[in-house]
């Protein structure tokens, strides 16, 4: 697989992404596992950190919720001033 090669100062340059295992001696040693920058393994959650976690989610999706209602509720006008049957300036009179 010379084709669309170049060889400058004893390394062949190619185009192709191919690569075997003979021009990489290191490929041949025993692959060593990755090691954590913290030195400890990163753990799995459990059951525990799931639920409360999903709790919290519950709890700031409700609050929210609650919050955008109250605020809905309180941007409303009521229609009058002085109780039930009282009209506000623009309704139309009533007849």
């Amino acid at each position: 697989m010379q084709t669309g090669s170049a060889q400058r100062n004893g390394v062949w340059l190619t185009s192709s992404a191919m690569v075997t295992s003979s021009t990489l001696p290191e490929a041949s040693a025993a692959v060593q596992p990755p090691v954590h920058p913290l030195g400890q393994p990163p753990q799995l959650m459990t059951l525990g950190w799931a639920l409360r976690r999903a709790a919290l989610g519950l709890l700031i999706l409700l609050t929210m919720a609650g919050l955008g209602a109250w605020l809905l509720y309180a941007s409303l006008e009521p229609d009058g001033t002085s109780g039930p049957g009282a009209r506000s300036e623009y309704a139309l009179p009533s007849r």
